[in-house]
């Protein structure tokens, strides 16, 4: 811990913070968490509350929530993880823009490949989706280890060998014939110097009351369950005090406190006693703070490390912000939670369907094993209880039972269910069209019908829009951050296939985070289509004209691969600086040919130049033909 921060102080407000903070959430952000939750999953123990009488009649649920999230989510990943690029990275001035083009593809690679980021996204997605908060942790990952080298240097560096600060010169041999040393020597090699992007459920996550955002916030807290063989291990890495450490290991009071989400998941965690003292769990809280730890009337930003009410360690947070990034579809500008979510809203219509599908079930369940009325005075009533083939009749057995007359549905039942889908798909989005499933007559017109799914896509392309220009653009903001401050080696990664070299002055300029607008569902579509027609209709004639040629059609060509999902559509086509390069070797080839005397065959030295052929465009191909190559 750095001499100058006033433990004192910074143990008495982390800990004011911490109980104000855990007061909150179970109050008020565990209960929301816990109720959006279930109507996610449908709980029929929440059923039972709400309808006891029916559910003594049938447990049946509807999804229709769950349906929600499962439908939204993979188009709002698609967005992401789509041909199309969602967030690109552009250089502020000509001079930054190669290192933008590098970082782009480097840190898109940092998040599929090193982070597994389809994985994460999913996470963070449904999280925001269920809960109205989805939360990913991004920091900076750097671990060394000593390695033992002998080398044989000379005795210039040698010298520059002993000025180093990370190595360590164990012995020095006898100089051979050449003047040369055997050296052994102790050095930190890098084993791992890179970004962590990682999920964190909403239940673990504690933060200040009156915070307006995670931003803003003098208090956020992550939680954690670790056990105490880990936090001897920290004593061990000089990463925690020894005996603030020892301290909260020898308290017993607090021990862990489960969440009531996690003893709904599991609920033989509260009953687990361990025998070996290095399995026994705690809860540890990594605290980012703002605090004026020094005296000198500015807050600082720490990252204090608590647990069982003891400061385990103490340092100043230099990523400059929280490391915490939301997703949320509905923002709320005065708090991080926002009391109004679409589980809620949906939740009463998924609870009207339990309700009246349960209803009708029931109903069709006694039309289809009716009531039975028996005279037990002319049947054998035992014989008739245990199913048996012949039933004993005194009598008349016409006269012995009667079958109890059909329960009518009442006639408004269907069309209120109906109405109640009608009303889920105004709220969602999510329509009988854009789902596929539509087979009644309300539009037959193809027009009509785009027309339905344009305006029922709206609301999907508004969450992509909003997740793209609030968790995503400031986690790639905050990647070209770290990648500046922290790639200080040459690393090669694999890209497409292609092996590519990052320099760290590569990474440097001012560079910006751009959003793209056509980031919405059916936005790809349009522009495959105008792609397309541009191909086909508009290229010839511009080129006929002169005011297009190959490396125009390269592009496009590219793009248009690239929106059907072919990711290395460079290797189909020429890129326009190679077409610019070929043109150039073929002015220059001809203009050498015609210094030399003309091409074998052509017109002799002094002969009047051929009319010249107008050139003949390059003709896209027919829809459904593979482009071909060819003329590039």
């Amino acid at each position: 811990m750095p001499s100058r921060f006033d433990k004192k102080k910074i143990a008495r407000v982390v800990k004011a913070d911490l109980a104000r903070a855990k007061d909150y959430y179970e109050s008020t952000i565990e209960p929301a968490l816990k109720r959006r939750w279930e109507i996610y999953t449908a709980s029929k123990a929440r059923y039972e509350v709400k309808f006891p009488v029916l559910s003594e009649q049938s447990d049946y649920v509807e999804y229709q929530f769950y349906g929600y999230v499962q439908w939204a989510k993979p188009t709002i990943l698609n967005s992401f993880f789509g041909p199309s690029q969602v967030i690109q990275i552009l250089g502020q001035g000509p001079e930054d823009s190669p290192a933008a083009s590098l970082m782009e593809d480097f840190i898109n690679w940092q998040i599929v490949q090193q982070c597994h980021g389809y994985l994460v996204f999913d996470s963070w997605i449904q999280d925001a989706l269920i809960y109205e908060l989805g939360i990913l942790k991004c920091w900076w990952l750097r671990e060394t280890r000593q390695t033992h080298d002998t080398l044989k240097v000379s005795p210039q560096y040698l010298q520059e060998l002993s000025s180093t600060p990370e190595i360590q010169i164990l012995s020095v041999g006898e100089p051979d014939g050449y003047g040369d040393m055997q050296v052994d020597i102790l050095h930190d090699s890098v084993v791992e110097n890179r970004p962590m992007i990682d999920h964190i459920s909403p239940y673990d996550l504690r933060w200040s009351p009156d915070a307006r955002s995670l931003d803003k916030a003098n208090f956020v807290a992550q939680r954690s369950i670790v056990s105490a063989s880990e936090l001897h291990q920290g004593i061990a890495e000089g990463r925690y005090d020894k005996d603030e450490t020892e301290q909260a290991l020898a308290n017993d009071a607090e021990g862990v406190s489960w969440t009531q989400h996690e003893l709904d998941a599991n609920s033989e965690l509260d009953k687990i006693e361990e025998d070996d003292d290095a399995r026994r769990k705690y809860e540890l809280y990594e605290c980012y703070v703002r605090l004026d730890s020094d005296g000198d009337g500015i807050l600082e930003d720490l990252i204090v490390t608590m647990c069982a009410g003891h400061v385990l360690r103490v340092e100043e947070n230099t990523l400059g912000r929280v490391p915490f990034f939301i997703f949320a579809p509905h923002r709320d500008p005065d708090k991080v939670f926002c009391d109004m979510s679409l589980s809620e809203i949906l939740g009463e219509l998924q609870d009207l369907n339990t309700a009246m599908t349960r209803q009708l079930l029931v109903n069709i369940s006694l039309n289809n094993t009716p009531r039975e009325f028996v005279n037990e005075d002319i049947v054998d009533i035992t014989d008739l209880l245990e199913n048996a083939n012949f039933i004993r009749v005194r009598g008349n057995p016409n006269e012995a039972i009667k079958t109890g007359s059909v329960l009518p549905l009442s006639p408004i039942t269907m069309s209120f269910m109906e109405l109640l889908k009608a009303k889920e798909e105004e709220l969602s989005g999510k329509t009988r069209y854009n789902m596929g499933t539509d087979a009644s007559t309300l539009n037959k017109t193809a027009t009509g019908v785009q027309l339905i799914m344009n305006a029922a896509n709206q609301r999907i392309n508004h969450l992509i829009k909003i997740f793209a220009e609030t968790g995503v653009q400031q986690l790639y903001r905050f990647l070209v951050e770290l990648n500046q401050r922290f790639i200080d080696q040459t690393q090669v990664i694999r890209l497409l296939n292609q092996p590519m070299t990052i320099q760290p002055d590569d990474l440097s300029g001012e560079l910006d985070i751009v959003v793209n607008s056509d980031v919405g569902l059916g936005e790809k579509q349009k522009l495959t289509q105008t792609m397309y027609q541009y191909l086909k209709e508009f290229y010839p004639a511009a080129a006929q004209m002169g005011i297009a040629g190959p490396a125009d059609f390269s592009r496009a060509a590219q793009k248009l691969f690239e929106l059907q999902g072919w990711k290395d559509a460079k290797s189909c086509f020429r890129t326009p600086e190679e077409i610019q390069v070929m043109q150039q070797q073929q002015a220059a080839m001809m203009q050498a040919q015609a210094a030399a005397g003309g091409m074998p065959g052509g017109p002799a030295p002094g002969a009047p130049a051929p009319a010249p052929v107008p050139a003949q465009p390059m003709q896209a191909p027919e829809q459904g033909q593979p482009m071909q190559n060819g003329g590039m």
